[in-house]
């Protein structure tokens, strides 16, 4: 129970009316800033378990960053860049960070190999965790497509005759290990077959799928005899609910 007089604050109380004495941990510990609360919870569990996929980014000359913690300006600009938040409305609302800091972060230390590398840093990270090993082993994905809105102005958006709308399809591989292996954005009128042999091309990770499950779309006479040059299998739906 906390009473305030006068914007004063009381200590708290216990129901027998005698003061709580605080926990021996907590009686002589300084207050920490915001920034270095953050920093603390944030960092720790991340560099305890060696995922350094933070690491791959970086100026484009290959030299040291010159931030004071490159680690917690590029996961939170890892964040604003994923959920397309953009950096001066992320700024409005995590503090102690600007919209140009997060910006030139984005501009100067990010590209589409790093990402990549990042990527698969992340995927073999999750692949080493043991609750992952309890789902698979990484030897089946399944690879299907979601529809996404998106504007009329764009050079993949079409208008889908499945879907009745236009849009794109966002194609995905998602391993047995819950976790994305490959995503490719596709316009709609292309065959989904296509982009099967490009997820097991562009897969640099450690996980290495021989199965790969499909819908109806995944149905593809060039598919079924390239597969196995990767030692994959191809197992489509029929429409049916049968494999």
């Amino acid at each position: 129970m906390t009473i305030r007089t006068r914007g004063a604050t009381s200590a708290p109380t216990r129901a027998d009316g005698r003061r709580r004495t605080p926990p021996q941990c907590c009686r002589h510990r300084p207050r920490q800033a915001p920034a270095e609360r953050r920093a603390c919870s944030g960092s720790s569990p991340a560099r305890r378990t060696g995922w350094s996929w933070w690491r791959r980014f970086g100026p484009a000359s290959d030299n040291e960053p010159k931030l004071k913690d490159p680690f917690g300006r590029y996961v939170i600009t890892t964040f604003v860049k994923g959920t397309n938040m953009g950096p001066y409305e992320a700024a409005r609302h995590i503090p102690g960070v600007s919209g140009h800091e997060l910006s030139l972060a984005a501009t100067r230390h990010f590209s589409i190999p790093t990402l990549n590398e990042a990527i698969a840093d992340l995927i073999n990270a999750h692949a080493r965790l043991d609750i992952s090993q309890a789902w698979g082993y990484g030897s089946a994905v399944a690879a299907d497509g979601t529809h996404m809105d998106t504007y009329l102005n764009n050079l993949l958006s079409e208008t889908s005759v499945r879907y009745g709308k236009p849009g794109g399809i966002a194609y995905h591989y998602i391993s047995d290990t819950y976790i994305a292996l490959f995503t490719h954005f596709i316009p709609c009128g292309v065959w989904e077959a296509v982009y099967i042999i490009e997820g097991l091309l562009k897969n640099t990770s450690e996980v290495k799928p021989t199965t790969v499950h499909t819908d109806t779309q995944g149905q593809s006479f060039p598919v079924f005899v390239l597969a196995p040059a990767w030692a994959s299998t191809s197992c489509p739906g029929s429409g049916t609910g049968r494999t």
